[in-house]
């Protein structure tokens, strides 16, 4: 047998859901389930609540009324801030920092309505329209998210959704606006602060990635066309270990390939290759002389570390945009490089960057906005 359920909310005879601390005692209501005749209890002892007549006992769907509830109370909340010319808002959290992003929906000439199809082949829970915008979907959870089907229909004609889940204790809520748990078709889920940073640090991004570009512009395919490239050989390693012939034979054919490109042998530390950077912009070196964490020998490929000093007030961006610049540059040309333990993400970013060409064009867009309005 289904225990009786003890329901906060009820139907009154008017079509309205109203709390049991508003109800009458001898009021008329009916459940907000099953449509059966209700009475309010408001004993000293138990928790008031709505409960059905004799002989039903319990409708058993308390999922249902529970929906029903939500959306009731929605739609009437919204109407009761339209005729106060008061606020309803709708909205959510900022997925980064978690203020809220809310407005107030409930502007004149607006329309509310629930269990209305807007989009083919869907019925929205509740639907809010705003005039000359697309309308507001606002879909209840109770026990079951929306269909990925429906969302898909959504999102096909391009209108907001605001998911929100429900319980007993938290749908009361809704009576004064909509604090969505997932939204959908929105043009950006980050309050207008954290858009401002996120669009701050695509300008620094895009600001250093250009500057890289031209850091390096002097790196070509070959700096020596039709001539043949010297390379002074070393046999230890800058800690004075021996190297292997092999383990020579590969670091000169990287070496070739650098100097190609630009680089320059230092003297007195022959594994050492330098570019210099136009303009006083600091120092690009290519490094032979093994790591304490990673001897020469132990490379199989005999790869060169990649690093930089850069001169005067150059920040990390400009540092994080070149490497991976230069590692491109060097492998495409067909040298083996690489970079330290502590910058593998640099690495990484490098990889992230080809597979994904949207993150460079997202710079790209961000750095044409940079250069029509610096401010």
């Amino acid at each position: 047998m289904v225990s009786a359920v003890r329901y906060p909310f009820a139907w009154t005879n008017g079509g309205r859901v109203v709390a049991i601390e508003d109800a009458d005692r001898g009021g008329a209501y009916t459940c907000v389930g099953c449509g059966a005749a209700m009475v309010a209890r408001r004993g000293a002892v138990r928790l008031a609540h709505f409960a059905h007549k004799p002989p039903t006992e319990t409708c058993g769907d308390p999922d249902r009324g529970l929906h029903e509830v939500a959306k009731a109370l929605i739609v009437q909340g919204f109407t009761a801030a339209l005729q106060a010319d008061g606020e309803y808002r709708a909205g959510f959290d900022c997925e980064d920092c978690g203020q809220d992003v809310s407005a107030n929906v409930a502007l004149a000439g607006r329309t509310i309505a629930a269990e209305r199809s807007v989009v083919e082949g869907t019925r929205s829970d509740v639907v809010i329209d705003r005039g000359e915008k697309p309308p507001l979907i606002i879909e209840v959870v109770v026990s079951h998210d929306p269909e990925p089907a429906t969302l898909d229909r959504y999102q096909q004609a391009g209108v907001p959704v605001f998911v929100v889940e429900v319980t007993w204790p938290t749908v009361d809520r809704l009576a004064q606006g909509v604090n969505a748990d997932e939204v959908f078709g929105v043009p950006s889920k980050q309050c207008q602060r954290c858009r401002a940073e996120d669009e701050r640090l695509r300008r620094e991004r895009a600001g250093a990635h250009a500057w890289a570009e031209s850091a390096i512009s002097g790196l070509q395919a070959d700096t020596h066309p039709g001539k043949e490239v010297e390379i002074r050989t070393w046999e230890r390693d800058k800690f004075g270990h021996p190297l292997a012939p092999g383990v020579i034979e590969r670091i000169h054919e990287n070496a070739v390939v650098l100097r190609r490109l630009g680089f320059v042998q230092q003297t007195r530390k022959p594994w050492l290759f330098l570019y210099q950077i136009p303009r006083g912009g600091g120092r690009l070196y290519a490094d032979f002389g093994s790591t304490e964490e990673e001897p020469i020998w132990a490379d199989r490929e005999a790869r060169a570390l990649v690093y930089c000093y850069l001169n005067g007030d150059a920040d990390e961006r400009r540092h994080d945009a070149l490497i991976p610049l230069v590692l491109k540059r060097c492998r495409r040309a067909g040298a083996s490089v690489r970079v330290s333990f502590y910058n593998r993400h640099l690495d990484d970013d490098l990889i992230l960057r080809d597979d994904d060409p949207d993150i460079a064009a997202a710079d790209v867009e961000a750095l044409a906005r940079y250069d029509e309005d610096p401010d």
